[in-house]
């Protein structure tokens, strides 16, 4: 009889502290998801056709713009000046409400646009041939978004 009593109790208490660690969990921010992660990099460009050339835009977490075009994304970079915090908020906010991470590319076209997001220790890539058709609608208003923010800055 001692030892259920003892049981109960110590039952009663782990119940007690499961429950205070639920009500008092991890409660974020309402608007965390406005602020950009610390490792938000944003590559984006386009290429292809005849020329096989590649030309785009890198964003860093900092707001730092780099320009490049080659054989390859990314390749000969240049430093292309740095955007604000509220540009990269609103980069990031786009991310979400497109629900940029949940979307799928198409087949690659002559010209084909490519997004590749770092954030969170996650790592999205899309390539989606240059067209406007419901598929891809989204992708292409974030892409449009990304270059007249690199262009303002």
């Amino acid at each position: 009889m001692q030892r259920y009593k003892i049981l109960c109790r110590n039952f009663a208490s782990l119940l007690v502290l499961a429950i205070f660690i639920a009500c008092t969990g991890n409660h974020e921010n309402k608007n965390s998801d406005s602020s950009p992660p610390d490792d938000l990099t944003i590559v984006f460009g386009e290429g292809g056709g005849i020329t096989g050339l590649w030309q785009g835009y890198t964003i860093e977490s900092d707001g730092s713009v780099l320009t490049w075009q080659g054989r390859v994304a990314e390749a000969n970079p240049t430093a292309a000046g740095k955007i604000s915090e509220e540009a990269l908020s609103r980069l990031w906010q786009s991310i979400n409400e497109n629900k940029i991470f949940t979307q799928s590319g198409t087949e690659p076209g002559n010209i084909t646009r490519f997004l590749r997001i770092t954030s969170k220790k996650q790592k999205k890539q899309l390539n989606w041939a240059q067209s406007v058709n419901d598929k891809t609608s989204e992708l292409n208003q974030f892409y449009d978004l990304c270059r007249e923010i690199v262009s303002q800055e």
